[in-house]
């Protein structure tokens, strides 16, 4: 019988095989801005990766290299499913609020903090499994607290920018109130996601994804990635696609 963890490497490996081939067609089909769909094909890329790595760790659990893999693909991994949602209010920006500087300016604070993030995140995950000190483990777990505070600001930020698109909701075209919905509904699951990563580093006897229940795994973790994918996926295939002067390929404004 299949180990727990192998079998959710399994599983892993069989919804993102298609996962990648959709959301690479969505990059193919998307006209600039392609931020939203080109960072939705690298997470769907990333957690293949982080199934492909999850089932030889699961059978050599004493492979500090592939711990390492494993632990750098599943924290670093949710990174760009933030970065496809920042990619949704680029294309709002593009869409409705062309000529907005302060808007511009934000959006590109927000990519540099969670590259910030991304920094701090995979320092901390391969100090934290390549099996030096207890020293070495402890800045290993500082340096991933403070990479996922980072994110959880920047979906504090997004939160922030989602509640004065819905008070403005009717002004605005079908295009951007598409988007708009889209990051609705995905930001609680996104919220639950980082909470789980985030009481992994405080609490990894209960909490961690490699070590903790897999019960709590699949659904904090696992399930709340696929519903977000599902529903950016859904988006892209319904919206049209945007050029640089936020219309939609055949000239109409959006």
């Amino acid at each position: 019988m299949l180990d727990p963890y192998t079998s959710l490497g399994i599983a892993i490996i069989v919804f993102y095989i298609p996962a990648v081939a959709v959301t690479a067609a969505l990059v193919w089909q998307h006209g600039r801005p392609r931020m939203a769909w080109i960072s939705l094909l690298l997470f769907a890329c990333a957690r293949l990766a982080s199934g492909c790595v999850l089932v030889p760790y699961t059978l050599n659990p004493s492979d500090r290299g592939l711990l390492a893999g494993v632990s750098v693909t599943i924290n670093v991994g949710v990174v760009p499913l933030l970065l496809s949602t920042i990619g949704l209010i680029r294309i709002i920006h593009q869409t409705r609020f062309p000529t907005s500087e302060k808007l511009r300016k934000s959006i590109g604070l927000t990519r540099a903090a969670v590259l910030v993030g991304v920094g701090l995140l995979t320092a901390g995950s391969v100090l934290e499994s390549t099996g030096g000190g207890s020293e070495q483990r402890s800045h290993g777990v500082s340096l991933g607290k403070a990479g996922y505070f980072i994110l959880a600001a920047v979906l504090g930020v997004i939160l922030v920018f989602e509640v004065f698109l819905v008070r403005n909701w009717r002004s605005f075209p079908t295009m951007v109130k598409r988007c708009t919905t889209t990051i609705g509904i995905s930001l609680p699951f996104q919220v639950l996601r980082i909470t789980y990563a985030l009481l992994g580093f405080f609490h990894p006897e209960r909490w961690s994804a490699l070590t903790g229940p897999i019960g709590r795994g699949i659904g904090m973790g696992l399930v709340m990635e696929y519903i977000v994918v599902i529903i950016y996926v859904v988006n892209g295939l319904v919206i049209e696609p945007v050029n640089s002067k936020g219309t939609s390929w055949n000239g109409e404004l959006l």
